[in-house]
């Protein structure tokens, strides 16, 4: 998430002042509705960090999900990866209908419990 601007709220991205004491690469620097994926990250990582090896610096990585640091670290090969939309699409659908049976079936149990509760204490 630290890589997508605007999206500063439970990302912990790090402050202002704490990216002008460091330099700091790979965040807030794409739209959330860009698409980018792992295979992305590797790219633009290992691009940074030859370019900061090149001028005699260390890099250092920090944070990141499993799947991310072990693109890095074991340098996963992507190259025959394929993206499948349809399949994307239908995995989203099915998130989204877990998500509304779960608010359904919360809210015949939860909402009637707090409207009595609430009303009790009127």
């Amino acid at each position: 998430m630290q890589i997508y601007k605007h999206m500063d709220i439970g990302s912990a991205k790090p402050t202002a002042q704490e990216m002008g004491d460091v330099p700091h690469h790979l965040i807030d620097f794409l739209d959330p509705k860009e698409a980018y994926s792992v295979s992305d990250f590797q790219k633009d990582a290992f691009e940074k960090i030859d370019d900061i090896l090149s001028r005699g610096k260390l890099p250092i990585v920090v944070g990141g999900t499993g799947l991310y640091l072990n693109a890095l670290l074991f340098k996963m090969d992507f190259s025959e990866t394929v993206g499948d939309p349809e399949f994307r699409e239908e995995m989203r659908r099915q998130a989204w209908k877990r998500v509304q049976s779960m608010y359904t079936a919360c809210s015949k149990t939860l909402i009637p419990k707090r409207l009595k509760e609430s009303t009790t204490t009127i």
